[in-house]
Order: C-alpha cells, then sequence, then structure tokens
C-alpha cells in the first residue's frame, strides 16, 4: 500500500460519511435536492472519493495480492480466481 493509503482511506471514508449525514439532515426537506446544496454534498463528494481511489499503490494489484498469499498473510483473492499454484 501506499505510504499514505491509510490516510486516503479514511479520508474517503469520512467524506461518504459527511455525505450520509447529510441525506439524513435534510431527508424531510427540499434543501437535499436544491443544485447549490445537491452537488457540493452528494455529487462533489463520490467524485472525490473515487478519485482518490485512483491514486498508485492505494488499491493493490492483483499480482500483489498473489504474491502475499503466497507468503502466507491473510489475504484473500476475489472469489472468482483460484489460489495461485505452488
Amino acid at each position: 500500500m501506499a505510504p499514505h493509503g491509510l490516510s486516503v482511506l479514511l479520508m474517503a471514508g469520512l467524506i461518504l460519511i459527511l455525505r450520509e449525514v447529510f441525506f439524513v439532515i435534510t431527508s424531510n426537506k427540499t434543501s437535499q435536492y436544491e443544485e447549490r446544496m445537491f452537488y457540493p454534498f452528494a455529487v462533489c463528494t463520490e467524485l472525490t472519493v473515487v478519485l482518490m481511489f485512483l491514486g498508485p499503490g492505494v488499491i493493490p494489484l492483483k499480482r500483489e495480492l498473489a504474491e502475499a498469499y503466497r507468503r502466507g498473510s491473510n489475504v484473500s483473492l476475489s472469489p472468482s480466481d483460484p489460489p495461485p499454484a505452488d
């Protein structure tokens, strides 16, 4: 994982939690769908999180997972992939 990978993941989680708080607070109000409120708190947060995941090293490559699996680390490959042959 990148040196700041954990920080990026924590920040992404915080942004999404704040987005959900916005939806809960405005669930019975029409302000939730006003353009000046909706885009900054709903749409831009999702875009920001997606862009944060595009950073190099935040999501490990499949070969890095396979190597960690061979070393015996506690990682799991996706269910569609069989374990690498020894």
